[in-house]
């Protein structure tokens, strides 16, 4: 067991933590567990929504038959033929963003027919430079070099504010220091590619094939494209809140390689036979639904984000769990975001397009908009959503007595507070649903099937949804105001055209 202390961010003070929401009280509390036609939508959000409140369904929406979603179905129902952005395995687990590789859904079911187990299939990202090789560099392909390709917005001397819609704007919906996304089914959401940003209009407010193209690929994730007519965009339990992305994620279950050092801090391993996402939280509500094998998931609520080793310095927790940084050495690139998970400077930017304003507020926004920030030159490996924290401190009791004593002396040096923090475990078997809340933070175990007979069954299998985290105090007024309405609205408009054949998706 490695005894040098490593001085780590607790974030145990912020400039504002105003999470007042549901949050676990401890002992032997578990998750409320529902059936889908036991609450109307109404019910839903006054009882989960609203509260910010975790919730496991035991069956899944009318809407999706997840039988089509299994392996032996999977290429054939989602015809989808380009290359995917795999993610390889990483001392254990996935997520650290270290590499990818590509390959079609074919190659990779192929490989899941095999055993192999080093692959896992994540949310995409944009990329326009197809590397020669077959891997992907994720600090090129997602960092700094995009942004300054695109010239990151407000961070010009030479941008005075006039020009306040360009064509393109570089920066993600949910900026994280890399640009990079976090990890695996049960990771941050994509935050290189959402949409956020408000283009000038076209004068006939009809859009081209391309930016149609753009939204239903950002929104129905590949290899989901070819699905945007036949899957639902918005589950109608949920049809209170605004979809941001829908995801598909495989990967193969075996046993995590057991490190020397069980403290070893870079380390995804977890006892039994599965892999582990890490523990993090996501920007945005989740809808996560299970196809096949099983799931465990680890939940703290945002209220004790404190004790939780983010790699970010956590600058605010809002109401509705969305979680803010600083930007600093640990988020170099990092911009503010508001309750929503709107970037404080895109919304200035709309409010300049769509409201009439007097000068003085003008000034004020583009003053926001121009914002000179600080440069840093360190760039972390994750995202700061990601917790330093090691998972197989949250799965203590599967240690052997000796193990189990060194970590907990290991844990109260390294994580002060941690062992004592509130916690629920939930598990997922296949046709079970978890709504997450913004700002839970979670850590995912993935296994295959409990009784294994071939490869297949060791393959692990979901869909989700992210929703924008909704800000206002009411089912009349789930959002503050009409930005994100704004937008989706364009969103629907593509779909509605390419279900009318006026483009080809792919």
């Amino acid at each position: 067991m490695g005894n040098k202390k490593t001085k780590y961010n607790h974030s145990a003070t912020y400039a504002c933590h105003e999470y007042t929401k549901y949050r676990i009280s401890g002992g032997d509390e578990r998750i409320e567990q529902i059936e889908v036609e036991s609450l109307n939508k109404e019910e839903f959000y006054q009882r989960y929504v609203k509260p910010r409140k975790p919730v496991k369904f035991s069956d899944c929406i009318k809407e999706i038959d997840i039988n089509d979603f299994r392996i032996d179905r999977l290429a054939g129902l989602l015809g989808y033929d380009g290359k995917l952005k795999v993610e390889k395995r990483y001392k254990g687990g996935f997520g650290s963003n270290l590499e990818r590789v590509r390959m079609g859904l074919d190659e990779l079911v192929e490989k899941f027919d095999k055993g192999e187990a080093d692959y896992y299939l994540t949310t995409q990202y944009e990329d326009d430079d197809d590397d020669s090789d077959g891997s992907c560099d994720l600090d090129k392909e997602s960092g700094e070099d995009n942004k300054e390709e695109k010239k990151e917005v407000g961070d010009s001397e030479e941008d005075d504010g006039e020009n306040e819609f360009e064509e393109e704007h570089a920066e993600p919906l949910f900026q994280q220091d890399d640009g990079s996304e976090s990890d695996s089914s049960f990771g941050s959401i994509d935050m290189s590619n959402l949409q956020d940003d408000f283009e000038e209009e076209n004068s006939d407010n009809e859009m081209d094939e391309e930016e149609i193209r753009d939204r239903i690929r950002q929104l129905f994730q590949p290899p989901l494209t070819n699905m945007y007519n036949k899957l639902p965009h918005t589950p109608s339990l949920l049809s209170m809140l605004i979809p941001q992305q829908i995801n598909i994620w495989m990967g193969y279950s075996k046993p995590s390689q057991k490190p020397q050092n069980l403290g070893d801090l870079s380390s995804k391993y977890i006892p039994g036979n599965g892999s582990s996402s890490g523990l993090h939280h996501d920007h945005a509500d989740n809808l996560y639904i299970l196809v096949s094998g099983s799931k465990r998931f680890t939940l703290f609520s945002p209220y004790d984000a404190d004790k939780l080793s983010t790699v970010g310095t956590i600058y605010r927790v809002y109401n509705s769990g969305v979680i803010d940084y600083y930007r600093d050495e640990n988020a170099p690139s990092w911009s503010h975001i508001r309750e929503d998970g709107a970037m404080v400077r895109e919304v200035a930017r709309w409010q300049l397009a769509h409201k009439d304003v007097d000068p003085d507020t003008k000034e004020e926004l583009l003053t926001i908009i121009n914002k000179q920030e600080s440069k840093f030159d360190h760039q972390p490996t994750n995202p700061p959503s990601f917790s330093h924290i090691p998972p197989v401190l949250l799965h203590l009791d599967e240690l052997n007595a000796h193990e189990r004593l060194e970590l907990i002396e290991f844990s109260n040096t390294h994580f002060p507070g941690f062992l004592d923090t509130p916690r629920l475990t939930v598990w997922l078997k296949p046709g079970e649903m978890l709504y997450l809340p913004t700002g839970w933070f979670h850590e995912v175990s993935s296994f295959g099937s409990d009784t294994v007979a071939e490869n297949k069954d060791n393959v692990h299998i979901a869909l989700n949804y992210w929703f924008i985290p909704p800000s206002g105090d009411s089912l009349s007024s789930v959002y503050q105001d009409t930005y994100w309405h704004d937008d989706f609205e364009k969103s629907k408009q593509a779909i509605d055209l390419a279900t009318r054949g006026s483009v080809k998706i792919d």
